[in-house]
């Protein structure tokens, strides 16, 4: 046997060695990136659910919570001073500050609980003006019989909204739009009736409203 003949004899070998080992994972002769394809996952994505407990409405357009208040947001309008004036009296609920003006939201509300219900615990609003500028507001319902605004709405009663927040007159001047939330929340009573004050309460819905 000569030696080119032994020498190419003994490269077939290991060539055919190297071949079997590297069968298990390749092949010997197959492409350098061939092998068990991925499988692709069968479970999809899991759907995202919308917050069913905030609701955009438009303004002028009734909204409600079972067994709570029937509500609506009607209009908006900028005051110097809150109150009442009649031939007979004249009431102030929030009287005007130099360098302020009260952005105010006129609405109604109707009590659909079985008992009386608090407005300051029962309806909480945020008012956001021009997407910056942020405040808590007020939320009082007009007497029956004309005289003022309180708190308290009893069973079935249907009153005048009033939802209001001072604003600085600087911010007034560049005034495009405000974006009311009101949240509904649930109020609690002792054995005895009387109101009981959760101040880690969530909303049952808060429902959002822009005027422009």
């Amino acid at each position: 046997m000569s030696k080119v003949f032994g020498k190419a004899c003994m490269m077939a070998v290991t060539a055919g060695m190297a071949c079997a080992l590297a069968l298990p994972m390749a092949g010997c002769g197959g492409s350098a990136g061939q092998g068990s394809a991925p499988v692709a996952s069968s479970e999809a994505e899991p759907e995202k659910k919308s917050d069913s407990k905030v609701q955009e409405v438009a303004v002028g357009e009734a909204f409600s919570v079972k067994d709570r208040y029937d509500l609506s947001l009607v209009s908006a309008e900028w005051l110097d001073e809150i109150g009442v004036s009649t031939d007979y009296l004249t009431w102030t609920l929030a009287e005007n500050e130099e360098g302020s003006s009260y952005f105010v939201i006129n609405g109604t509300v109707k009590n659909m609980a079985a008992q009386e219900s608090s407005l300051g615990q029962g309806l909480k609003a945020k008012i956001e003006v021009n997407d910056k500028f942020k405040f808590d507001a007020n939320v009082v319902a007009a007497k029956a019989d004309g005289s003022g605004y309180d708190h308290e709405i009893g069973p079935m009663e249907s009153r005048n909204l009033l939802i209001y927040v001072s604003v600085s007159d600087e911010i007034k001047a560049e005034f495009k739009k405000a974006k009311i939330s009101l949240s509904v929340m649930k109020e609690e009573f002792n054995e005895d009736g009387e109101r009981v004050v959760d101040f880690d309460a969530k909303p049952m819905k808060t429902f959002v409203a822009t005027f422009e």
